[in-house]
């Protein structure tokens, strides 16, 4: 009796598609990892720079005196325009936030810079209402 034994065969082994699903499941996993930490960075520096508008928004308005926001992409500073100004700085997770400046006067109305882009945000821009000083 003769036996066949086939040397053309064509095609991937088990092994071989086992292989690289691991593979490919290895390297989604790490991208989606890399890509949810920039996601909430982004977040993150949104709500800062919510908070920092906000805080801005109501000190001016039990104030005599302006208050005002200032981004530079990494840093954001909130500073109160008195004679002797007082001011704090906060940084950034992330450099993606545009460059602005805002400045609340004593009825909490702002001037400047309307809008905010932070990239990565989903609900970029950061908007600020015209006549109410508004953050939502």
């Amino acid at each position: 009796m003769r036996s066949f034994k086939r040397t053309d065969q064509h095609g991937f082994t088990l092994w071989d598609t086992i292989l690289t699903l691991v593979l490919v499941a290895m390297l989604s996993a790490l991208a989606l990892a890399r890509y949810s930490k920039l996601n909430s960075d982004a977040i993150s520096d949104a709500e800062t720079l919510k908070s920092n508008l906000r805080y801005a928004h109501t000190r001016a308005m039990t104030d005599i005196y302006t208050w005002q926001v200032q981004v530079d992409g990494q840093n954001c500073t909130v500073q109160r325009n008195a004679p002797v100004p007082t001011s704090f700085t906060l940084s950034f997770s992330t450099a993606g936030v545009a460059a602005g400046t805002t400045t609340f006067d004593n009825r909490g109305r702002p001037s400047g810079t309307m809008s905010y882009v932070v990239a990565g945000f989903p609900q970029s821009p950061v908007t600020i209402t015209t006549e109410t000083g508004f953050i939502p």
